[in-house]
Parts: C-alpha cells; sequence; structure tokens
C-alpha cells in the first residue's frame, strides 16, 4: 500500500485508497477511511447509498480486476476538511468501461 504521511495532499490520499482497490488491499482501503465513510453510486440516473466498508466488501470479493483512472483532479482545503473532485474512468481487465464522470470525495483530517 502506499504509504501517505500527515503531510499528504488530500489528492495523495485519493490516489492512494484507488491504488489499493486494484490490489484489492481491503486493509490498507480501511486504514485510509473514515469508520463511518459512506458512498454513493449512481447507476442508471439513481443513486445508490452504501457504507464505503459495505463497498470495499464488495470491491475485494470482485472477480475482474479493477482499476480506476483519475485525472484533472482539484483539491479545495478549509482547515481540517478538503474535498477532491475528478474525472475518471473505470476499467475492469484492462478494458474501459462504459463509467465515465466525476467523483466528489471529501478528506477529513484525523487527529
Amino acid at each position: 500500500m502506499p504509504s501517505p504521511t500527515q503531510d499528504s495532499t488530500p489528492i495523495a490520499l485519493v490516489k492512494a485508497f484507488l491504488s489499493c482497490v486494484k490490489t484489492k488491499d481491503a486493509a490498507s482501503m480501511r486504514a485510509l477511511i473514515h469508520p463511518k465513510a459512506t458512498a454513493v453510486l449512481i447507476r442508471d440516473d439513481e443513486p445508490r447509498f452504501q457504507t464505503l466498508d459495505d463497498a470495499i466488501d464488495t470491491l475485494e470479493k470482485a472477480d475482474q480486476e479493477l482499476v480506476e483512472v483519475t485525472w484533472d483532479e482539484v483539491e479545495h482545503i478549509d482547515g481540517g476538511y478538503a474535498t477532491v473532485w475528478t474525472n475518471f474512468s473505470i476499467h475492469s481487465n484492462g478494458k474501459a468501461t462504459a463509467s465515465i464522470g466525476f467523483e466528489l470525495v471529501l478528506v477529513l483530517e484525523q487527529p
């Protein structure tokens, strides 16, 4: 797992999490998130709400290799909070899927 330090930027933390998705390193993904973090996945214009912990379970059990590619990341920092906006595409077993869009990630500074 990439080793983010306290000096890591919010973008670096997001990229560290995504690198763990590729390797299905659930323990490292969980080490990077707040225990009560949630995810909203939008499919066919319908939001699907779940805990990020449940999403990690799904990613860990996936049969295919998943790689999420991001670009044009923008971060906004306000004290101990930050948001990261980024374009992304998901690749399954080396092939880009139709899922191309943007993500908003909220990053909290941990004491």
